[in-house]
């Protein structure tokens, strides 16, 4: 059979195609190339490669991986949803038991391991004591409650390659007061389990003489007792703080004090979340650069704690006034305008010579709401869940004398009515809207009255504002061109400003 020259042409390319196809170029590389490519790899996947052909078997054993990762959720797809997972779990255990035997330990640099199920304490501390050794660099343990007591290997406390260390399991920590733990642990990361007693928690971050990076996490269990955690490090550079009150004791009919006392003098950033009003005392935070505060339940009124409670907004801030930085949450500001707005409309039963014992002790409650001033600030965020709640503003403007950047944010949709409103202008005028105020964001402005009254002042009155951009979320048509037009034409403080509107912008939570 004769084929034209095109024809023999087509017949040779599709031949060389085919042949191409049949190769495996990867296998073919050396095996320090692959070797390198199985480190990238995660744990399960590389030892699954070693069923893909001859030349893979067990090659991840010789490939020195440098991160071990257990997780049996992602490992074991049904755990969560077999009733009956005791097979899965047999697997999951050979799985990790055959990896430890088989990697070279003395390269594993990071150690991860996830336990949704229950296997047992004497299971997971025996992974432990194998996987643990001098060069591990990182160590992430979250294991279900369950498991109950996990220990940690005496070699990790006297580590000096560990640098980071997340424990969110049932750990009981063995700190012995005569020596440094953890001698180059730099990031901590712990959820709070046993509340009981947190004596160790004060003594383990005053005995990591390198922490920088602490995150202490929990819930709130006794809701009838008094819980204190101590936080004194002098090399802490940034604290998260995030404790959350379950639903079911969202009443506050229950009885129960938790409080954070911090000492850290070089701390830059500090992150703060509760939603029960915690009592917080900071002390010698003079470099303080940012600060997030979200304090206070987001749906229960402060009025529904008292002053009491509501106070502890303003003790907090009393000790964080050197932040330049600073975030509010509408919850926040709720506890702050509690007693603010309390102030300003019995202003006679707050005063000095008041025989009114409708606040009780009147000599304590004139020492309460009470702000600091922030002569640091230069940027400021504030969140507002209620109309009632933007009555603090001008206090805190007041209180903020050098403010370069004001943020104002409605966190959800206002649908309360605004028939009576103690809206009070501040007098004299902040300093900062004299002389240093530039930039204003006004964030779900919805037009309400109260909301067009703030925004005028702020026009009205920052005398060197040269931006203000106002976000609202999706509105009418006719009723956007009227916002537009009566905020365009309303009177400025300074020549130079110029307002830009953003349309069909949802509200944003605080988080």
């Amino acid at each position: 059979m004769q084929f034209s020259p095109d024809q023999r042409t087509t017949k040779k390319f599709q031949s060389n195609e085919d042949e191409d196809e049949d190769v495996d170029v990867i296998s073919n590389l050396p095996d320090e190339i692959l070797h390198k490519i199985l480190t990238f790899l995660p744990t399960k996947h590389a030892v699954a490669t070693t069923a893909l052909s001859r030349r893979w078997t067990n090659l991840w054993t010789t490939a020195f991986l440098p991160h071990l990762e257990f997780n049996d959720l992602t490992l074991l797809h049904t755990i969560r949803s077999n009733p009956n997972p005791t097979h899965e779990q047999t697997l999951f255990v050979n799985f990790v038991n055959n990896v430890l035997r088989l990697s070279n330990l003395a390269k594993v640099t990071t150690f991860t391991l996830t336990c949704l199920g229950s296997y047992g304490s004497s299971c997971i501390n025996s992974w432990l004591r194998i996987a643990c050794t001098n060069n591990i660099t990182e160590l992430d343990i979250y294991v279900n409650f369950d498991n109950g007591p996990i220990r940690l290997p005496a070699i990790v406390y006297i580590s000096t390659s560990l640098v980071v260390l997340k424990l969110n399991a049932n750990v009981k920590l063995d700190i012995n007061s005569d020596q440094v733990c953890f001698p180059s642990l730099k990031i901590l990361h712990i959820f709070v389990y046993n509340q009981e007693d947190d004596d160790w928690t004060g003594e383990l971050y005053r005995r990591c003489p390198a922490l920088e990076d602490l995150f202490l996490e929990g819930q709130v269990l006794d809701t009838y007792g008094k819980v204190q955690f101590h936080v004194c490090s002098s090399t802490l550079k940034r604290l998260k703080i995030e404790f959350s009150l379950l639903d079911r004791f969202c009443s506050f009919e229950y009885s129960f004090d938790y409080s954070f006392l911090v000492s850290a003098e070089n701390l830059e950033n500090l992150d703060v979340f509760d939603n029960f009003l915690a009592e917080y005392n900071v002390a010698n935070l003079q470099v303080l650069d940012r600060a997030n505060i979200c304090i206070g339940h987001p749906s229960l009124p402060a009025k529904a704690v008292g002053f009491l409670y509501a106070n502890r907004a303003f003790e907090f801030l009393e000790g964080i006034s050197h932040v330049r930085f600073l975030s509010l949450s509408g919850c926040t500001i709720g506890a702050l305008s509690y007693i603010n707005e309390a102030k300003l409309e019995h202003p006679d039963e707050f005063a000095d010579d008041s025989d009114d014992d409708q606040y009780g002790d009147v000599d304590r409650w004139q020492s309460y709401g009470i702000l600091p001033t922030f002569n640091f600030l230069t940027n400021l965020e504030l969140g507002f869940r209620n109309f009632r709640s933007w009555t603090v503003l001008p206090y805190i403007l007041q209180c903020s004398p050098n403010l370069e950047f004001l943020a104002l944010k409605k966190e959800i949709p206002d649908n309360d009515m605004c028939n009576r409103w103690p809206w009070k202008e501040p007098e004299p005028l902040p300093k900062c809207m004299l002389y240093c105020l530039k930039e204003i964001d006004v964030k779900g402005f919805e037009g309400k009255h109260y909301e067009l009254t703030v925004v005028e002042f702020l026009l009205k009155n920052a005398q060197v504002l040269q931006r203000m951009a106002i976000y609202s979320p999706p509105l009418p048509l006719d009723e956007e061109m009227m916002l537009h037009k009566t905020i365009y034409e309303h009177p400025r403080g300074s020549e130079t400003c110029q307002v830009k509107f953003f349309s069909n912008c949802l509200f944003q939570p605080y988080r």
